[in-house]
């Protein structure tokens, strides 16, 4: 991929033409496995090589995978715990490569013959190399660690309207202290 226009970054303290350029070559198996009737796994393991061309020369490589369980124990109750590794990007704020590893478990079911609930935590771990918003890229590398938890309840009211309540909460602590919220 290759960006559309150049900004200037300070490397050291030199400003540098930066365009956003690089080549990512993936391998990946995907697999999906049904054990039982109440139990699959859906899975992407692989490898990527992510090869940086622009002036600030970032390249990695490295395991990136997303596996999901499904657990059925009873007809109206799915549970699915999940793990991934992946590479994210985020155009214009930051460049390609962000590190994010992930972790969470959601739920859902029914509370007798109307009300439906849901609920899901999530955490993830996202590891920056450098943030093109900043006079010096580099000097806002960073860890920042989210946490996602969210439960709702619906219930019908009609045949074509349902009625629900939800709670969700989102936090961020990371390694830079003006980065944290929730």
């Amino acid at each position: 991929s290759r960006g559309l226009q150049d900004s200037l970054v300070l490397t050291g303290d030199l400003p540098l033409p930066f365009r956003a350029r690089n080549v990512d070559k993936s391998i990946v198996l995907d697999i999906e496995y049904v054990h039982s009737p109440i139990t699959r796994l859906d899975a992407r393991i692989g490898y990527t090589d992510h090869d940086e061309r622009s002036v600030l020369n970032a390249d990695f490589d490295g395991l990136v995978a997303d596996a999901t369980v499904t657990w059925s124990p009873r007809e109206n109750l799915f549970i699915k715990p999940s793990v991934s590794r992946s590479y994210a990007t985020e155009n214009g704020l930051y460049n390609n490569g962000i590190k994010v590893t992930r972790y969470g478990i959601e739920a859902n079911g029914n509370i007798g013959p109307l009300w439906a609930w849901s609920g899901s935590v999530l955490r993830e771990i996202r590891t920056f190399r450098y943030d093109l918003a900043a006079p010096d890229p580099e000097s806002l590398a960073r860890t920042d660690r989210l946490t996602r938890i969210s439960l709702a309840v619906d219930y019908p009211i009609l045949e074509r309207l349902r009625l629900g309540l939800q709670y969700n909460y989102f936090a961020r602590s990371s390694t830079r202290n003006n980065f944290n919220f929730d």
